[in-house]
């Protein structure tokens, strides 16, 4: 009963294929997607009671946004347990866009009970002062959010591909990582001042290196919807309802 409040259309899934995740969150190499892998659970428990991965919805919506609605609508199913408390993680491919983190951020305050973990691979046109403002908004509204590491790609690669196999790194995932963080705590650290007096064409490579590749997209002072953002016509989505997964500390 509970399956059937989510969309029929869209095939439930639980785990992502190899090839795609390593496709997806390569942060050394550039994609056309967005990839996101969440888990929903009760604060203290080892269980998930919601998870799954989605990219783009066909059609309309940004990976963040299918996966919010789907767990909105999880939620609602356990209002008569108002003393419930869940921590939701979210694995990106990519950072969330300008009008991502003001969906997450809403979502956090009108869902005092969830507490939200991102992990991203890659950060989004870090460039844009727009993305950047609302990064920290994100950030101030009590959601972690952090660039993955070696130990991350690990914890993802187990939990929601093949808890059997090895994650198997690729070259430069440390320094790729390492250059995230250092974006990353620059745009956190960010003074309002200098945030409106910053140009939006940066040439620093930092920035560069970490820019999704859209060939046919002009840069302007506007965030663009690049196709990782954009709604994709092949798209793979996927959730898992009341299917326990167990979770593994990583050292």
């Amino acid at each position: 009963m509970v399956q059937s409040l989510f969309w029929k259309h869209i095939p439930l899934s639980r785990f992502v294929p190899k090839d795609r995740f390593y496709q997806e969150f390569n942060n050394r190499v550039q994609s056309s997607k967005t990839l996101l892998c969440f888990s929903l659970g009760q604060t203290n428990k080892v269980l998930w009671d919601f998870w799954g991965h989605t990219y783009n919805n066909p059609g309309c919506d940004h990976a963040e946004t299918v996966a919010l609605r789907a767990i909105k609508d999880f939620l609602k199913q356990c209002r008569e347990e108002m003393s419930r408390k869940y921590e939701l993680t979210m694995y990106l491919s990519f950072s969330p866009c300008a009008g991502c983190c003001k969906r997450l951020t809403a979502f956090v305050r009108s869902e005092s009970a969830v507490q939200v973990s991102i992990l991203v691979s890659r950060l989004y046109f870090p460039q844009y002062r727009d993305t950047r403002e609302n990064l920290r908004q994100l950030v101030h509204s009590g959601i972690r959010l952090e660039v993955m590491g070696r130990k991350d790609f690990e914890k993802c690669h187990h939990l929601f591909v093949d808890y059997c196999s090895n994650f198997e790194e690729w070259p430069e995932l440390d320094e790729e990582s390492e250059n995230g963080r250092a974006v990353l705590q620059g745009i956190l650290q960010e003074c309002e001042e200098e945030s409106h007096s910053q140009s939006d064409d940066l040439e620093s490579s930092i920035w560069l290196s970490l820019t999704p590749v859209d060939a046919g997209t002009s840069w302007t002072s506007q965030e663009p919807e690049t196709p990782q953002k954009a709604p994709s016509v092949a798209s793979d989505t996927g959730y898992a309802q009341g299917v326990k997964r167990k979770l593994f500390d990583f050292c």
